[in-house]
């Protein structure tokens, strides 16, 4: 194999020169290595060339004031104001704020901890209610109650879905929607107007017309080109 560090020196150098950032280059490299290692592993390469990392400068900079979250949060529906601003006050990832239980919050603590597991660094955090941040989890405490067929339930998550909101939830918001494109269910309809010179369904008859006709309440599936013998 040609693979050195000539020539991964020389393939940083045209990525740089197609402008290319460091972080991006850096990406690249890390595949190459997965490759370097998995040959020298099968005894394809006799050593591992070294590959340096390049330096990465693109920490966020600016800040989102509050008055630019209020505008925002104004205009955006009521069930997902409360989760932009506690990832404004926390500082935490979407999928972070997902994940966050009631057995997470600790209401006579005045704290709210991360699961190191559901942390994507793989360390949890613990952060302490005050101020906004301890009303926006109380308004919380408030929704958790919900009602499915009848029946009152306790949301275990901070952040679930409300009936109102359904249909509208970003993927993965709150507890897991059934899907739209799930079994075909059966519904039943109500009969139509026949005449005698109908079939059951109300259309015309004809020769083929019988008793293994499909009923009300079975689902009709499509017509089918007919294949030729």
């Amino acid at each position: 194999m040609g693979i050195n560090f000539r020539a991964i020196e020389a393939y940083i150098t045209r990525r740089r020169e197609d402008e290319k950032s460091n972080a991006t280059i850096n990406r690249e490299l890390e595949l190459l290595r997965g490759a370097l290692r998995l040959a020298h592993d099968r005894q394809l390469l006799p050593s591992i060339p070294k590959v340096r990392v390049l330096p990465e400068n693109n920490t966020r900079q600016g800040f989102f004031e509050r008055p630019d979250l209020e505008a925002v949060v104004s205009a955006l529906p009521a069930y997902l104001q409360d989760f932009t601003r506690l990832a404004y006050l926390t500082g935490w990832r979407k999928g972070e704020i997902i994940s966050l239980k009631w057995t997470d919050v600790d209401r006579d603590a005045r704290a709210i901890r991360l699961r190191p597991e559901a942390a994507k660094t793989g360390r949890g955090r613990t952060v302490m209610l005050e101020g906004d941040l301890a009303e926006l989890i109380d308004r919380r405490w408030q929704a958790r109650l919900l009602e499915k067929d009848g029946n009152a339930r306790i949301a275990a998550l901070v952040f679930h879905p409300r009936r109102e909101a359904r249909g509208r939830l970003p993927q993965g918001v709150g507890d897991r929607l059934p899907s739209c494109r799930g079994p075909r269910q059966t519904v039943p309809r109500p009969a139509p107007h026949r005449s005698p010179e109908h079939g059951a369904r109300g259309c015309p008859r004809t020769s083929g017309d019988g008793g293994d006709r499909p009923s009300d309440t079975q689902h009709v599936r499509p017509l089918q080109h007919r294949q030729r013998g």
